[in-house]
């Protein structure tokens, strides 16, 4: 199997939706393969081998739904028979055209396949993984890998809030204890001004944000959770320090203190 990475500039594309306000469309079925002998990278590059006999590139429409942030192939992905040699086939990106474009998905074969003239390259149903983890919650990550592979439409949140976390839940949402009482309230970050411009995949906040003062012992936050108006989980991560809040202290995060990695 070949596990596919986000692209630098779906990453961007990522941020701006979710979090930045700037709504980003859904590629359609306009999804589709390509086949390289020297691996691309985050930035895109690599060698596509555009000029061979018999190569272009594969629509992809059918990709199995998306449960805890992971997606499949649904079908078998077959290319015309090899014109000419096109050599030692090493990775495999997804672009938003059949010619030029933006690269979306990007991976390195689990095993490099030489491809002579007479020759058909193939991968089978299920061997190409597409998984969101790390800071993304499962809801949004399923919903965001729909949005970019199937056809169905992510709607931009309209607002996102920090919830503050004392034991912080996992990508499905569950098991978490969320701050509460003595004054405590999520706060709002969200928007163009909200996250910094990015360009890797990784964003943090531009401004401090400041919570009201306690009221009460808060308890040990170790962690937070990034929600829309919906209360849905987006992102969600742990304090590299946990902070005790006691009674008339003030909760903030410093201006680049809050780094989310959509990698």
């Amino acid at each position: 199997m070949t596990t596919l990475i986000m692209s630098d500039y779906l990453e961007i594309k990522s941020v701006d939706h979710i979090l930045r306000n700037t709504a980003f469309s859904t590629p359609g079925l306009n999804v589709y393969l390509a086949l390289f002998t020297a691996t691309p990278g985050d930035p895109g590059g690599g060698t596509e081998i555009t000029s061979k006999s018999g190569y272009t590139r594969i629509q992809v429409n059918a990709w199995d739904a998306p449960a805890t942030g992971h997606t499949q192939n649904t079908n078998d992905i077959l290319w015309s028979t090899a014109g000419e040699v096109w050599g030692l086939i090493t990775s495999i990106g997804i672009y938003d055209s059949s010619t030029g474009g933006n690269l979306l998905f990007y991976g390195s074969l689990n095993a490099n396949k030489q491809i002579d003239t007479g020759d058909v390259f193939k991968i089978m149903a299920g061997d190409l993984d597409i998984t969101l983890d790390g800071a993304w919650g499962n809801a949004l990550a399923n919903a965001w890998l729909s949005h970019i592979l199937r056809n169905t439409a992510y709607t931009k949140p309209t607002n996102v809030k920090c919830h503050l976390y004392t034991t912080v839940p996992n990508a499905a949402d569950a098991g978490g204890t969320e701050v509460s009482g003595g004054s405590y309230a999520a706060q709002d970050i969200y928007g163009t001004t909200a996250w910094d411009n990015h360009a890797d995949g990784t964003t943090e906040n531009t401004n401090v944000v400041t919570y009201p003062t306690a009221s009460a012992n808060w308890g040990t936050v170790n962690g937070f959770v990034l929600r829309d108006q919906a209360a849905g989980m987006l992102f969600f991560g742990n304090l590299t320090t946990p902070r005790t809040v006691y009674n008339l202290d003030v909760f903030r995060w410093s201006a680049g203190a809050l780094d989310i990695a959509i990698q």
